[in-house]
This record gives C-alpha cells, structure tokens and sequence, in this order.
C-alpha cells in the first residue's frame, strides 16, 4: 500500500505539475521565437542541468529539481537597462512592447487553451464504465419502494 501512496500522491502529481510547466514554458517560448526574441535556455526543472543540447541559440535542457521550469532570454537582464546600455539585438528588451506583452502572456494563454483541448477529450471520450454500471443484474432495492412491492428482489435480471 506504501507504493499506491508514493505513486499517487506523489509520483503522479509530479509527473502531470511537469507537463504543465512544460506547456506554459513551451507558450513563451514559441511566442518569443516568432517574435524574433532569442530564446538562450528552454529549462524544464530547476538546478543543476541533468541532460541538455543545444540547437542554433535555444540550450534545451532538463534539470534535477522538477518543480518549476523557465525560458531565459537574451537581453532579459533588467539590471543591463539600469546601467544605460542600449538593449541587445534580438533580445527581449530590444523587442517592442507588443512583442514582450505578447510573450509574457502566452504561458497563461498555452495552459488555458490546453486546460480547455483536454476538457473536450474528456468530454468525447468518455470515461470507461465499470461492469456493475452494465450489468442488468438489480443490485439493492429499497424497502418499501415500488420495486419492492412489485416483487423484485437484488439478484433478479432485468
């Protein structure tokens, strides 16, 4: 029983809190990229990197701590403005408030829309039903109920 506990209250739960963050990470990142904002590091998990490569400016990395994730992007360094220097090509503060707006927000946005997509599956697929909700087997009949007057019993098929 130790082991459905560590599973389900644990395990699971760490498993779908990552598929989450991936999500919302994956929305800024895809908005940034579309926005020319040079994404530097695409982490799932915070620490120590565990596993990473790199592809063109993106280091895609997966860390030991998975509790969280982050997009980290070139030029994002607010300090760098206080100092007066002119912000980085291609980097967040050089992109135009619209841009930035729109990549803030769409972390949010990717996990409202994914909450929404999985909503819809639900819904179509269904759920399995258990074999007691198929059988035609009466299962209780409630005293003095007009099933117990007929005559029907638990046991009886329909």
């Amino acid at each position: 029983m130790a082991t459905d506990f560590i599973i389900y209250k644990i395990i699971i739960p760490l498993m779908t809190l990552g598929i989450v963050v991936f999500i919302h990470e994956l929305g800024h990142f895809l908005v940034a990229k579309k926005r020319g904002i040079i994404v530097e590091i695409f982490s799932i998990g915070f620490g120590p990197k565990l596993f990473s490569f790199k592809r063109k400016d993106t280091e895609y990395r997966i860390a030991c701590i998975p509790f969280g994730g982050y997009v980290k992007f070139l030029g994002d360094e607010i300090e760098s403005l206080d100092e007066g220097k002119p912000p980085i090509s291609g980097g967040f503060f050089a992109s135009s408030p619209a841009s930035r707006i729109y990549t803030a927000f769409a972390g949010p946005a990717v996990n409202l829309l994914f909450g929404l997509l999985l909503y819809c599956i639900v819904f179509m697929v269904g759920r399995p039903a258990a074999p007691a909700e198929l059988s035609t087997e009466i299962g209780y009949i409630q005293p003095d109920s007009p099933a117990f007057l007929a005559g029907l019993k638990p046991g009886d098929q329909i």
